[in-house]
Parts: structure tokens; C-alpha cells; sequence
């Protein structure tokens, strides 16, 4: 229900009065919206006894209940490891639409708003962020909040991505750094003679990229 707001003279020429009648439309209300102006009586107790249920001004208001539909969903980086990013790395947020989204199609990552761009003659949409040092440790977050219809409906994944962004911007550390020799005739542990092998070993906070090298006595060598 609704109350009648206190009229207004709409024209001082013709005496006519404007009424306005509020409704909150709820989930249940149908996609067309409906009304009746009948049985309103004036203040001589004449009464309008004909139903007025279509409006003079051809402008209507459909009620849309329906989110826009994303799908498709793709989360990558730039990084060589796609599924990791460190400052300066690239993220692309990939996803189609049903279209029925409005003309400002913005996606959140990392928290920030990030305008998604259309491709040419399709409902496929690209957003890109670059990541930088405010970006905390872990996952990388992203969500459609500023996907929206006219109606203000916000656009909803039909089914989620498996796809995973890890932020790390922590370099490794080394502990436990221990020079050995591995093999050779010298008798005495901590001394090497020639043809020796000394074996240097360190354990590392993080896993390392395969196959990188250090130095051992100005030679590079393998880890």
C-alpha cells in the first residue's frame, strides 16, 4: 500500500493538480508493472467510476528482476608461472555476457575498479590490472560488482572460474648455509686438495625456478 503525497498546482492557468503514489516493488511483482487510478473521488464527491490503467506520456518502466549472465571466466597473468604475479606483473580478467549489461561494464581487482573493454562484435570483455607493492601476499581477488543491467541488477558468474592468481612480492631468503666436501683423498674434513669436490648447500624460504645457477669461486654452478 501507499499513501497519496499532498497535491501541487501543476498550472496556474488551468487549476489542474499533481498527485504522486509511491510503491516499492518487490520480487514477487510481475515484469510488467501494473496500476489502476479508479473510485478517486473530489472534494464534491464526484467520482472517477472508469478504471485509467495505461499512462499519457508513452513512457513506461519494466520491471527487470533478471541479473546479466557472465560467463566464461578466465583469470591470468602475465607472470611465465600464469597462476603467479609479483609487482609490475599484469592481470587480464577475461568473461562474455548475456548483453544484457549497461555501457559501464567495470570488474574489481585486487579492490580496484578496472574498466573491462568490449571486443568488436561480441559480448567478450577483457580487464587488465597491474599489480604493485600494495598488493598483499596471496590470492588475488576479483569480483563483477560494477557488471550491471539499467535496472541496477548486478551481473552473476553461472559457474565459477578454477582460476587462481597467488601474489608474492617476498624475495627468498636462505638459511642453514653449509660448505662440504663431497669426495677426494684429503683426510681432514674442512680441507680440500685438488680434484676435490666441495659441495655448498642452503635451504631456501620459497621454492626456487629450476635450473638457476650461483657461484663457487668465481664459477658458475648449477643448483
Amino acid at each position: 500500500s501507499s499513501d497519496l503525497v499532498k497535491p501541487q498546482l501543476s498550472n496556474s492557468t488551468d487549476s489542474t493538480y499533481t498527485y504522486t503514489s509511491d510503491y516499492i516493488l518487490k520480487d514477487s511483482d510481475p515484469e510488467n508493472i501494473l496500476f489502476s487510478i479508479s473510485n478517486l473521488s473530489d472534494l464534491a464527491g464526484n467520482i472517477n467510476s472508469a478504471p485509467i490503467t495505461s499512462v499519457t506520456d508513452d513512457k513506461s518502466i519494466k520491471h527487470d528482476k533478471i541479473s546479466p549472465a557472465i560467463s566464461n571466466i578466465t583469470f591470468s597473468s602475465d607472470n611465465p608461472i600464469t597462476t603467479l604475479a609479483k609487482p609490475t606483473d599484469e592481470v587480464t580478467l577475461e568473461f562474455d555476457t548475456d548483453g544484457t549489461e549497461s555501457s559501464t561494464t567495470n570488474v574489481n581487482i585486487d579492490g580496484h575498479s578496472v574498466l573491462a573493454f568490449k571486443e568488436p562484435n561480441s559480448n567478450h570483455y577483457k580487464g587488465k590490472y597491474t599489480l604493485d607493492n600494495t598488493t598483499k601476499d596471496g590470492q588475488i581477488n576479483y569480483d563483477f560488482s560494477g557488471i550491471m543491467d539499467e535496472a541496477g541488477n548486478v551481473g552473476i558468474a553461472s559457474a565459477p572460474s578454477k582460476d587462481i592468481i597467488t601474489f608474492d612480492k617476498t624475495s627468498p631468503t636462505f638459511s642453514n648455509i653449509s660448505l662440504r666436501l663431497n669426495s677426494g683423498n684429503s683426510s681432514i674434513s674442512n680441507y680440500a686438495n685438488v680434484s676435490d669436490t666441495v659441495n655448498l648447500t642452503f635451504t631456501s624460504s620459497e621454492e626456487l625456478v629450476a635450473g638457476q645457477e650461483i657461484t663457487i669461486n668465481g664459477h658458475t654452478c648449477k643448483v
